[in-house]
């Protein structure tokens, strides 16, 4: 990532939302972001992590794709993250590419300790690029770094093929200790909010210019609504005089 880049990133006012993501709808923009990787590189883990803040060795393979949200708040605008974190095995490939649809950010996750999945780096990118629009954010992330001793893929090795293949940051991280996990998806978020920030503004501005014309409107309602109101107070009054009048001549 360019250095101008990252410090804007940085000096932004944002802190996480302190609600359940699951059931806050009043956000000012959303954001579609898929995990993949090999089976096994610990995917699921990272959602878990960073959704639940917990950790189990023996998490189930997922099939197809499961959820997880993530809120922040940026410079006053409530930014929520859906997270979908979706199968790796080969034979789920078929149905994982469906969900590839509409997606504003793919984070691309490797295990250190396994070459094979730093090797399928390159095949999980084309499958970005096949599957999703081109504007698409893209992070590489080498996790299970707390597998030290067994690590096959240095940290220069991952940085280096994160700038060759043009990724937008790369991390590296541990669902098992929390190393990194919530700094990444708070970079994403930050990301995806500069990259948008323009097409937000307008949509804010855009908003408050339909709430000043519909305030103005219901205040023209009103006012002929009392216009139309007198009107027919002032008949009313009016019929009622000249009954009393036709009423005093007859006498």
């Amino acid at each position: 990532m360019e250095k101008s880049l990252q410090t804007k990133i940085d000096n932004l006012d944002a802190q996480l939302h302190q609600v359940d993501p699951n059931y806050d709808f009043n956000y000012d923009a959303q954001f579609k972001v898929i995990v993949i990787g090999d089976s096994g590189v610990g995917k699921s883990c990272i959602v878990q992590r960073l959704t639940q803040d917990m950790f189990k060795d023996d998490h189930q393979i997922t099939i197809g794709v499961e959820f997880g949200a993530f809120v922040m708040k940026i410079e006053g605008k409530i930014i929520k993250l859906m997270i979908w974190d979706t199968a790796g095995q080969e034979q789920f490939r078929s149905i994982t590419k469906l969900f590839y649809k509409n997606s504003d950010a793919a984070i691309i996750v490797y295990d250190v300790s396994r070459r094979e999945s730093f090797d399928d780096v390159q095949t999980w990118q084309n499958e970005i690029e096949n599957n999703t629009d081109e504007s698409v954010l893209q992070y590489l992330v080498g996790n299970r770094v707390d597998l030290e001793d067994s690590r096959e893929i240095s940290h220069q090795e991952g940085s280096s093929l994160a700038k060759d293949k043009r990724f937008g940051n790369f991390f590296e991280t541990s669902a098992k200790t929390g190393q990194n996990i919530r700094e990444l998806f708070i970079q994403v978020t930050k990301h995806l909010y500069l990259k948008n920030k323009d097409r937000l503004d307008r949509f804010v501005i855009f908003l408050l210019s339909f709430i000043e014309i519909q305030r103005e409107k219901d205040e023209t309602d009103n006012s002929m609504n009392y216009r139309s109101q007198s009107i027919a107070l002032s008949q009313i009054n009016k019929k009622d005089s000249d009954k009393k009048k036709k009423k005093k001549g007859c006498c």
